[in-house]
């Protein structure tokens, strides 16, 4: 395993993030000593992060994740999130210090090292959504965090860029946060360059730049497109977060994807986690497993490394065609 530095957390992350989500489902839907097992076998390899949230099988992530980690002796590093209802923007820190407080007490610990906002961001807030006003007013989401911080209750704070790509950069932009999840796949690089104009998708503007700038830790999330490309096969968790596209269009760039570069550099999901290593700005890469065999395909690819630009290469063909 590698590591990188998480932004101006001064964290020194492993390159993949054990992701305890709907989507991979361990968390969610295996036995207890299953999980457990993930978690030993995970840090065994290096991995030094784990990743989770309320909202992923209603708590039970959470609940999952604190139990695996009270039978193991080390404390790799934890991050959780939150998510605002509409009735919660009355009082944003207080609903903040309740999300907090249940968080913990699922996950048996006394602090959390990344708490991260978990709604879409947009210009109007509406309980899915939530506005950048909202988010950094007086009274807002960055005032509820700091006052975390200040009890010791979490040590950075963070944000999920997903809902309108403007709002996502005006976040960045304020400085507010120590670290952001980038949506960042084959099929969608574009917070890290500009798109041929004949590519659709979601743009999310470069936002890597501006974080970069902020001196932000970057995990980057959906590496494999839900699922899409690391498989054929379904298995009906798969959501689509962005605008623009849904799952067929991503579905059909991923056959098209893979009926160019072959398996050359490795299986479809090694070759989207390698992806992804060619990305200096990233810190970290966020997958969900459903077993053992998942884990160790995603460690050997941390050990292939970053690809040649032979890949990227490839790549820039297929997205000046929108892959068709």
């Amino acid at each position: 395993m590698k590591y990188r530095t998480f932004g101006r957390t001064g964290f020194k992350v492993s390159e993949l993030v054990l992701g305890c989500g709907n989507v991979g489902g361990l968390f969610v839907g295996a036995s207890r000593p299953e999980q457990t097992a993930i978690v030993k076998a995970a840090m065994q390899s290096g991995i030094n992060w784990f990743d989770t949230a309320p909202q992923y099988g209603q708590g039970s992530s959470e609940n999952n994740l604190g139990s695996a980690l009270q039978k193991i002796e080390d404390r790799p590093y934890v991050s959780s999130k939150f998510r605002l209802e509409k009735e919660d923007l009355k009082d944003i820190p207080t609903a903040i210090e309740a999300n907090l407080m249940e968080s913990l007490t699922r996950l048996k610990l006394n602090h959390i090292d990344l708490y991260q906002l978990h709604n879409f961001l947009g210009h109007n807030s509406d309980g899915r959504t939530i506005s950048v006003q909202d988010v950094l007013k007086p009274g807002g989401v960055v005032e509820g965090l700091t006052r975390m911080q200040k009890q010791g209750l979490i040590n950075f704070t963070g944000f999920t860029a997903k809902g309108h790509s403007m709002a996502c950069l005006e976040v960045a932009r304020s400085g507010k946060f120590d670290a952001a999840q980038i949506y960042y796949n084959m099929l969608n690089p574009s917070a890290s360059r500009m798109m041929p104009s004949d590519w659709t998708g979601q743009d999310f503007l470069k936002l890597m730049e501006v974080c970069r700038q902020s001196d932000m830790g970057v995990m980057a999330i959906r590496v494999f497109a839900a699922g899409v490309l690391a498989t054929d096969q379904r298995h009906g968790r798969e959501s689509v977060l962005t605008e623009k596209t849904d799952l067929r269009d991503e579905e059909r760039k991923a056959q098209t994807l893979f009926q160019n570069i072959g398996l050359n550099y490795g299986t479809r999901a090694q070759t989207a986690i390698r992806f992804c290593l060619g990305n200096p700005d990233l810190s970290c890469i966020n997958i969900g497993i459903a077993d053992q065999n998942q884990l160790d395909e995603a460690v050997l690819a941390i050990d292939l490394g970053p690809p040649p630009e032979q890949l990227y290469d490839e790549l820039n063909l297929l997205y000046q065609r929108n892959f068709s």
